[in-house]
């Protein structure tokens, strides 16, 4: 009886170890084929004075805006409009209150719409969904620090900075890591806490540094006379393409 009440105890225990195992092993694999992110609190960003909105942002990768880039224009009467070159992504309607921008938008391809907010902050401005959850970014020009975010489509990007001044952007479907594209660059941190990076050896898009959290995408505060130069260099294109 004695020796069946070992066998018994250890059968238990065997069995336990290997549930305990099966879930770690699970568990692991669940963390390395999903990109997962929570959504970061913004109650802190909030300023207590309302801004005023400027006409015309653009996220641009040169010195100055050109007519690849992409635009958001607010109209005084309230109306607002996101577009590339000449061609128009939504417009819609948006409010301001403090530093927080509203919009109400209808997209130029499809049927959707929806109410999306945006955060302004000096001559930036960038969508709350932009913002990444993780490790906290400290003050330093390099860092060590693995951030993602995850889109309403269930697109992900996690990004991997390293202290040496590079980093790893993984991105694809979160939940299927065989859709991930992994892509190498590097990073240089500017006064104005952005970061201009490169991907592939190539420029990218401008990143953002706010609170602690990296931003995705953001976009700048640019001139009359910018956004002008950069629509005559679209109409310009546009032209060309439809002589061809």
């Amino acid at each position: 009886m004695k020796k069946t009440g070992y066998v018994i105890l250890w059968s238990v225990v065997g069995a336990m170890v290997i549930a305990i195992g099966i879930g770690l092993f699970f568990a692991i694999r669940e963390k390395m084929t999903r990109i997962t992110a929570e959504t970061v609190d913004v109650s802190d960003w909030i300023s207590d004075e309302d801004i005023t909105v400027k006409e015309h942002y653009c996220a641009h990768t040169g010195m100055y805006p050109t007519a690849s880039d992409t635009f958001i224009n607010f109209a005084s009467n309230g109306s607002y409009e996101m577009k590339t070159g000449t061609s128009s992504m939504a417009q819609g309607t948006y409010t301001v209150d403090k530093n927080v921008i509203t919009t109400n938008y209808q997209s130029s391809y499809s049927s959707s719409s929806a109410e999306v907010k945006l955060l302004a902050e000096g001559n930036f401005i960038f969508f709350e969904s932009n913002i990444c959850s993780g490790d906290e970014i400290p003050d330093d020009d390099t860092f060590d620090a693995t951030v993602s975010r995850v889109d309403a489509a269930g697109y992900g990007y996690q990004y991997e900075f390293r202290k040496d001044g590079t980093y790893t952007l993984t991105h694809g479907e979160a939940k299927d890591c065989r859709k991930w594209t992994v892509v190498d660059g590097t990073y240089k941190r500017n006064a104005d806490n952005t970061l201009t990076v490169t991907l592939n050896d190539s420029d990218a898009l401008p990143l953002y540094i706010s609170h602690g959290h990296l931003v995705t995408s953001f976009y700048t505060e640019i001139s009359n006379d910018e956004y002008d130069k950069a629509m005559k260099e679209a109409e310009e294109k546009s032209k060309e393409n439809t002589e061809k």
